[in-house]
C-alpha cells in the first residue's frame, strides 16, 4: 500500500531523514520509534505532503505520490491524524467532523461517515454541537481520529496520538487503534512504546533521521527495545 525508497527529506538547507526506506502492506499497521528530534514526525509529513523530500520517492500504491499535493493524496486514500489534534477553534464537533470530509461530495456517502465515526464514539455524538475546543483531551483525540475518518482512508496516519493524554485514555487509545485495524492500514508514529507494541504488526526505531532497528510488534518486541536499545 505504501512504498518509501531511499527518502532523504527536510528543512531548509538541514537533512532530517537520511535515505529512509519503508513499506506498509494492505491490512498492516506499522509503528515508528523514537525519542524526540529522531525525524519521525517529518516523516509521516512527508507521506501526508507537508514536507516535500529532497530525495528518494514514495508510492501509494502503483502511485507515485511524491510531488503530489496533500489534497490529491486525500483522494488517493491517505488521511493524517497530526501531533496535537489541531482541533479547529470556533468550529462545533459537527463541523470539525466535515471538515474532514470537503471533497466528500456525495451527500449519502457523507452522512454515513458521520454516523460511522458517531457509533465508534459515542461521546462525539453526545457533543456534536458543543465548540470542539472545548473537549477533554481525549475526547479531542477522538475527534482528531474521527475527522481524518470521514475522507474514508485506505491508509491512516498518526503522529503522536498519545501525546498528553492521561493512562486510562491512552488504554482507550489502544482500543480505538485495534478497532480501526479492522478497515484501515496504520502508520503510527509514536514514543509510547507499550501503546505502539499493543495496536501494530511491526515497527522502525529511528535515530537522527535513520532507521537503526525494526522487528516484530508485541510483548518479545518490546523487551528486546526495553533491554537493548532503550536502556
Amino acid at each position: 500500500m505504501l512504498r518509501i525508497e531511499d527518502l532523504s527529506a527536510g528543512y531548509g538547507a538541514r537533512t532530517v531523514l537520511h535515505s529512509v526506506s519503508l513499506s506498509i502492506a494492505d491490512g498492516e499497521a506499522v509503528a515508528v520509534l523514537g525519542p524526540n528530534g529522531a525525524g519521525k514526525s517529518t516523516l509521516v509529513k512527508m507521506v501526508a505532503g507537508a514536507v516535500r523530500p529532497k530525495s528518494g520517492r514514495v508510492f501509494f500504491g502503483d502511485t507515485d505520490i511524491t510531488a503530489l499535493k496533500p489534497w490529491k493524496r486525500t483522494e488517493l486514500g491517505l488521511a493524517m491524524v497530526p501531533e496535537g489534534r489541531h482541533i479547529i477553534p470556533g468550529l462545533t464537533v459537527d463541523e470539525n467532523l466535515r471538515v474532514g470530509a470537503h471533497l466528500v461530495r456525495d451527500r449519502k456517502k457523507l452522512t454515513s461517515s458521520l454516523d460511522m465515526v458517531f457509533t465508534m464514539f459515542p461521546i462525539l455524538a453526545e457533543r456534536r454541537r458543543q465548540q470542539g475546543t472545548t473537549l477533554s483531551g481525549g475526547q479531542q483525540q477522538m475527534l482528531a481520529i474521527g475527522r481524518a475518518l470521514m475522507s474514508s482512508p485506505k491508509l491512516l496516519l498518526l503522529d503522536e496520538p498519545s501525546l498528553g493524554l492521561a493512562p486510562v485514555v491512552r488504554t482507550q487509545l489502544s482500543t480505538i487503534l485495534r478497532e480501526l485495524r479492522a478497515g484501515v492500514s496504520i502508520l503510527l508514529v509514536e514514543q509510547e512504546l507499550a501503546l505502539a507494541m499493543d495496536v501494530t504488526d511491526r515497527y522502525h526505531l529511528m535515530r537522527d533521521g535513520a532507521f537503526v532497528a525494526d522487528g516484530v510488534s508485541g510483548e518479545e518486541g518490546e523487551q528486546l527495545l526495553r533491554t537493548e536499545y532503550l536502556r
